[in-house]
């Protein structure tokens, strides 16, 4: 299974990070300049409906094994699991605390750098966009959901960036091992 997975070249990599980049650009534009502060509901609305089916298309077409599981199911799962993970990753957060550590990223999964970097970025920044909220500094940024999503979304692309590091160098190591 680790051998179909290491299959995803790095520039599948970048390019499935790029279609998610410019799914998070197009939800952004389209919320318009300063929305995640002025409406920060209609911004996160249009974040999830712009980025939610795309990324389910992007890693569904990335599968592990496309013989033994279909687009279809790859997708059915996707959703699925949209509603099933916001309410475990809430849960985890906010009540037994963000699952971060080094052990998360022992794996040589090109696939699993593409999921769990970005994701655990994700957790990342949100918790360290939290740490302006009780300043008091009464700025319209600092409201709840605001700093939290910037933070986020900083978090995930830093992620994206640091998981395109990780594929490279893997594939490097393991094409000086097969030398």
């Amino acid at each position: 299974m680790g051998a179909e997975a290491t299959q995803i070249s790095a520039f599948t990599a970048a390019a499935a990070h790029t279609l998610c980049f410019a799914g998070l650009a197009v939800a952004h534009s389209l919320a318009g300049r300063g929305a995640l502060v002025s409406d920060p509901a209609l911004a996160l609305r249009l974040l999830v409906v712009c980025e939610a089916p795309l990324v389910i298309v992007v890693f569904s077409l990335l599968r592990r094994d496309p013989k033994h599981c279909s687009f279809l199911k790859a997708a059915a799962r996707g959703l699925l699991g949209l509603p099933i993970g916001a309410l475990l990753n809430a849960f985890g957060a906010v009540v037994l605390g963000a699952p971060v550590g080094i052990n998360y990223f022992t794996s040589s999964d090109v696939v699993e750098y593409m999921i769990s970097v970005p994701s655990h970025g994700a957790v990342i920044g949100a918790w360290l966009g939290a740490w302006p909220m009780p300043l008091d500094w009464e700025r319209p940024w600092q409201e709840w959901p605001i700093c939290v999503s910037y933070g986020a979304i900083a978090g995930h692309l830093i992620g994206m960036v640091l998981s395109l590091i990780l594929i490279v160098a893997q594939k490097r190591r393991v094409r000086i091992k097969a030398d």
